[in-house]
Formats: C-alpha cells, structure tokens, sequence
C-alpha cells in the first residue's frame, strides 16, 4: 500500500514539475524547461520501477 501512495504523491508533484518545464519553455528559458520536464519524468519512472517491485 505504501508504494500507491508513493506513487500518487510523486505524480501529483511531477504534473506540478512538468508545467512549470512548460512555463519555461514559453519564457524562452529551453535549458531551464528541459531540465524539469526530464525531472519530472525521471521521477514518475523511478516510481513506477519501485510500484512494479512492490506489486511483484
């Protein structure tokens, strides 16, 4: 059961993480915007290997 919560927490925060990588690519700022939207999908990866592990 942990590793659900786990992993709702870490995508609400990605989403949260992804829109601000959005926000900087409209303010032009690419590295920046890059930087968090591989951020936020490196997070939810490592959270679903670990909800996978979990489960099996």
């Amino acid at each position: 059961m942990a590793a659900v919560l786990v992993f709702v927490i870490v995508a609400v925060v990605a989403v949260k993480t992804f829109s601000y990588g959005v926000w900087e690519a409209k303010r032009q700022n690419t590295e920046g915007a890059a930087f968090a939207i591989i951020l936020a999908l490196g997070n939810v990866v490592l959270a679903v290997r670990y909800l996978v592990k979990y489960l099996t």
